[in-house]
C-alpha cells in the first residue's frame, strides 16, 4: 500500500493546532482531494482530486505517479493525502535525515536520543559530542518535521514534488500561520 516515503506539510509554529474540519473543507472545495480512502490507509486519508496538480508540482520531465489504487494489485503504492493531527508536537524524521549537530557538525541519525521536557518541548542528544539541542534550533534541511498538524502526501520520494505557492498560501490563510514542507523517507 505505501512505500513509506512522503512529502509532509506542517505549520511553521509546531505548537499551533489547526482545526482539521475547515482544512479538509478547503481541500475538498479546491478539489485537491476527493473521496475518503479505506481505514487501512490511515484515518483521514483521501484520494487526490481533479485539481491535485494545482496543489503539488512534480519535478522532472515525466513523473510516473499512480493517483488511484490499483484494482489488480492492492499492494501497488499510489499517491494519496492524509490529514494528521496530534495533541502534542511530534518530531518525524526518516532514513533520509540530513541534519547535523550545531555543536560538533556530526550528522544525526533517525535513531537519535530524544527527551521531552515538562512543557512538551523535544531536545535531541548528540551521540558524538553529548550536547543537547532543542529541536527548533536544528537545521533539518527539509528532512524532518516537528508539529501537531500535518498533511502527508504519501508515496512521494524526496525532491519528486513540491507544494505549489497556491497551496502554501491557502494553508496560511486558512490556519493563520506559515507552512513549510519536508521529505520523510521510510
Amino acid at each position: 500500500m505505501a512505500n513509506l516515503n512522503r512529502l509532509l506539510l506542517y505549520p511553521l509554529d509546531p505548537y499551533h493546532s489547526v482545526d482539521p474540519i475547515p482544512l479538509l473543507e478547503l481541500l475538498h472545495q479546491r478539489q485537491f482531494v476527493e473521496a475518503p480512502l479505506p481505514i487501512e490507509y490511515g484515518e483521514q486519508s483521501y484520494q487526490v482530486g481533479d485539481r491535485f496538480f494545482d496543489a503539488f508540482l512534480f519535478l522532472g520531465c515525466s513523473p510516473n505517479i499512480e493517483l488511484t489504487p490499483s484494482t489488480d494489485d492492492p499492494q501497488q503504492p499510489f499517491c494519496y493525502l492524509q490529514l494528521e493531527s496530534r495533541v502534542t508536537p511530534q518530531l518525524l524524521m526518516g532514513k533520509n535525515l540530513k541534519a547535523a549537530c550545531p555543536q560538533c557538525k556530526q550528522r544525526f541519525s533517525a535513531e537519535q536520543k530524544q527527551t521531552v521536557d515538562e512543557q512538551g518541548a523535544i531536545s535531541i542528544h548528540c551521540k558524538n559530542c553529548g550536547s543537547i539541542q532543542p529541536v527548533q534550533q536544528i537545521a533539518w534541511r527539509k528532512t524532518a518535521a516537528y508539529g501537531k498538524t500535518g498533511l502527508s502526501l504519501w508515496n512521494i520520494y524526496e525532491g519528486e514534488a513540491v507544494p505549489s505557492d497556491q497551496l502554501l498560501t491557502l494553508l496560511q490563510q486558512q490556519s493563520g500561520v506559515q507552512w513549510r514542507y519536508s521529505y520523510i523517507a521510510g
